[in-house]
């Protein structure tokens, strides 16, 4: 169970949660969620940090961090500070960004990790914000699935307890983000004692409304694998099996074309969603190509 710490555990698990003053919001424009990504990657490297989640809402922060020897209060600290100078600059003023200290709850890695990495990406989902996490720039749910974000963040150390083939633990990974239900995060929202959408001003209390598609919420490749194995009649894994059969072989390039014509990921992230050398997915796709043109 989650559990508040009384003294600095090395190599301890911690739930950080940092509020805004009155719940006021941390963010005027995304650059100061790009600035306050710059400055995680600072304390990362200064104390030895590992981050194997994050989630930037409208007034409060999210991270689930690994701390080595150095007590989590002097990365905290730094960190609040520098980000309140770079706003309190930005808007030519002063007082306190951040509602008293950071809030710290140490976690049992072997049976409460997973469960908090996916509540930390559900948070604007569980607001109203969004639809789904991968709606969501300002968290490390796009990490998870191949699209890295932030140079920080620690995905595979998570996507491991789901197999050891990086393709088969993001669809794992993807359809265990799926399978949640309220009591999922009840152990975590207990220890915050808050209402997860009256967190973020101007979110009334309704059903959330269809997501607006908007260039950078096109369909992500989970997505297009999706559809795929649904149109076929296959499962996910069986795409990253090591079979050869002709028509698996047949849906890996068509879901590679697909990824690589709407810039839903590289030939590398593919390649790797799918358990395929990047060398076979091209020459498949080659292959395809002069097929089409005969």
């Amino acid at each position: 169970m989650p559990r508040k710490p009384r003294l600095h555990v090395p190599g301890g698990v911690y739930h950080v949660i940092l509020r805004g003053n009155h719940r006021e919001p941390l963010f005027s424009a995304d650059k100061d969620r790009a600035y306050l990504n710059a400055l995680v990657g600072d304390v990362v490297a200064r104390f030895g940090l590992r981050v194997f989640a994050y989630c930037w809402m409208t007034n409060h922060l999210h991270l689930a961090v690994q701390v080595g020897d150095t007590p989590l209060e002097k990365p905290m600290q730094r960190l609040a500070m520098r980000y309140a100078l770079h706003i309190h600059r930005d808007a030519g003023q002063t007082g306190h960004l951040f509602e008293r200290r950071y809030r710290s709850i140490l976690v049992d890695a072997n049976s409460y990790l997973l469960a908090l990495v996916r509540y930390i990406h559900l948070n604007p989902v569980v607001a109203g914000m969004v639809a789904e996490p991968m709606a969501y720039r300002w968290s490390s749910h796009r990490d998870y699935l191949g699209r890295a974000t932030v140079p920080w963040v620690d995905a595979a150390f998570v996507l491991d307890m789901f197999g050891p083939a990086t393709g088969v633990a993001r669809v794992r990974y993807s359809r265990f983000m799926r399978s949640w239900t309220d009591e999922d995060l009840a152990p975590f929202e207990k220890h915050e004692s808050r209402d997860t959408r009256a967190m973020e001003p101007g979110v009334p209390p309704r059903e959330p409304e269809p997501p607006v598609t908007r260039p950078e919420e096109r369909e992500t490749l989970e997505q297009i694998a999706a559809r795929h194995c649904q149109r076929h009649r296959i499962v996910l894994t069986e795409l990253a099996s090591a079979s050869r059969e002709r028509r698996l072989c047949t849906v890996r390039t068509a879901i590679a074309r697909e990824a690589l014509d709407q810039d839903a990921a590289t030939l590398s992230e593919v390649s790797r969603f799918l358990g395929r050398s990047a060398s076979v997915l091209a020459q498949a796709l080659a292959r395809q190509r002069i097929t089409k043109q005969k």
